[in-house]
């Protein structure tokens, strides 16, 4: 495994990252790669620079990467995973994305990237589609669908949603629809302004995740919930629709 650590707020992030560059072209047999680079102030020029590295690690399987909190926006989510295309034989991806200001856009580009990586089995992403708003799926939802279309292959699928208001359900909705190999769900929607009813059309879409035996969703802290009569029937709308899933062997549901 080649790891780089560069410590939190270096401010020759750029330069080191430049030297990284050139360095990794070197490691094309290279399989296991993690990066923390936390706290760096990226942006979208630091990104395209890690991207166009990582590319060049043509027999990577497994990307382990830490770039909360720089600031890289939407265009930086595309100019660091795309080049991924190039990484075909890729089969685990991990990364914390958390306070970078990306919103429904750059995650469209996340899944429009991972989908031309043919042997991805795993995603795990925290903070994926920070602040999600209703506007920017309806401004952009031709580019979005497109990227959950070829996402075919995905068997384990791990989402820590940030910030994100009910509508994004509806497109989690649409996203779950195509992942027709998925075994494994892990949803962390705690804390989101979500409502009722597109919590349970998320279940509902879950159901449709025919080959899926592990299933974890996280409701706690929603702020849809007004009283302990409308969080008691929510409970039970959403466990009535989730005992119909006939191939789940393991199930976590938290309310609370």
């Amino acid at each position: 495994m080649f790891n780089l650590l560069i410590l939190s707020g270096d401010p020759l992030i750029i330069r080191k990252l430049l030297n990284f560059t050139k360095a990794i072209a070197k490691c094309t047999n290279l399989s296991d790669l993690q990066l923390d680079l936390g706290q760096n102030k990226l942006r979208e020029k630091g990104a395209q620079a890690l991207g166009q590295a990582i590319s060049k690690c043509t027999a990577l399987q497994n990307l382990q990467i830490d770039i909360y909190d720089n600031q890289i926006g939407n265009l930086g989510v595309k100019e660091l995973f795309s080049p991924l295309e190039n990484c075909n034989q890729l089969l685990n991806l991990n990364a914390n994305l958390r306070e970078n200001s990306i919103k429904i856009l750059g995650l469209a580009k996340l899944l429009q990237s991972l989908s031309k990586c043919s042997n991805l089995l795993t995603v795990n992403c925290i903070e994926l589609g920070n602040n999600i708003k209703y506007k920017d799926i309806q401004l952009n939802e031709t580019e979005i669908y497109s990227g959950f279309n070829q996402c075919h292959n995905l068997q384990s699928l791990s989402l820590q949603l940030g910030y994100a208001d009910h509508s994004a359900m509806f497109l989690l909705d649409y996203a779950l629809i195509s992942f027709q190999y998925l075994t494994c769900l892990n949803l962390n929607l705690k804390s989101n302004r979500i409502s009722e009813n597109g919590a349970l059309s998320l279940v509902k879409s879950i159901s449709k995740c025919l080959k899926l035996t592990y299933l974890m969703l996280d409701f706690s802290n929603y702020s849809f919930v007004q009283s302990n009569t409308i969080n008691k029937l929510f409970q039970q709308r959403v466990l009535a629709h989730i005992s119909k899933f006939r191939r789940l062997v393991k199930r976590f549901i938290y309310f609370q």
